[in-house]
């Protein structure tokens, strides 16, 4: 469902608090937020556009084309990012799929609109471009989890920085992760197999390091992770 952007929408993402009046009036004039049901694409690999999409809440996948009708993840957005902003150095078409998987909220701009904003605000332009820069690290340091690690060693860093951004501490001193990803994902994200994952989650659970079900995932012993 799409409707009209207000300051309350507004106010949802990080990003416009470094936003001048002047800037925040034209954001509110062009963009308006629209509600995404999970599993609904926001837009497709090698699609041409012309908008960008700030996400207010929810979580998005960012998946390319691996070859032979392959894809892997190579991001999974998180409320305030930008998603689409290639679009932003010029370019016409995005350079990946998106895909939200829970149900969403992002506000919607014009990619020219916004590309302005950044040009004559130093104040926006730094807070975009630190969350891209959060993004290119944790990119990179998965690259170096690929280069020099098992596979078992990769998913065991793939799961202690998941419980360090979704996980909370429970009073019995373990960690709830109450948004589990499926073990396709967690294998796209640790570059292994779906099967590998699933096998090696099971060694876990039977060691007692970890249970799961469909709805959440509980780390008993985030020591011996």
């Amino acid at each position: 469902m799409r409707r009209k952007l207000d300051n309350h929408a507004l106010s949802q993402t990080g990003f416009w608090d470094s936003l001048s009046d002047g800037d925040r009036e034209t954001v509110l004039y062009w963009a308006y937020v629209q509600d995404f049901a999970k599993r609904h694409i926001l837009f497709h690999e090698g699609e041409r556009g012309d908008k960008v999409y700030v996400l207010v809440t929810g979580k998005v996948q960012l998946l390319q084309d691996a070859g032979e009708n392959n894809e892997t993840t190579v991001h999974l957005a998180r409320p305030g990012e930008v998603l689409g902003e290639r679009l932003l150095t010029g370019a016409i078409h995005y350079n990946c799929r998106a895909e939200t998987l829970e149900d969403s909220t992002v506000i919607v701009l014009p990619a020219s609109v916004f590309s302005q904003i950044l040009q004559r605000s130093p104040k926006a332009a730094w807070h975009f471009f630190q969350s891209l820069l959060l993004r290119l690290q944790k990119t990179e340091q998965r690259m170096l989890h690929f280069r020099f690690n098992r596979t078992e060693h990769r998913i065991r860093l793939f799961l202690r920085d998941w419980v360090k951004e979704e996980g909370r501490q429970l009073a019995t001193g373990e960690w709830e992760i109450t948004w589990r990803l499926t073990h396709t994902m967690i294998a796209s994200l640790s570059n292994s197999s779906r099967q590998y994952v699933t096998d090696f989650l099971n060694t876990l659970r039977k060691q007692g390091v970890l249970r799961y079900d469909r709805r959440h995932m509980v780390i008993q012993r985030l020591d011996l992770l």
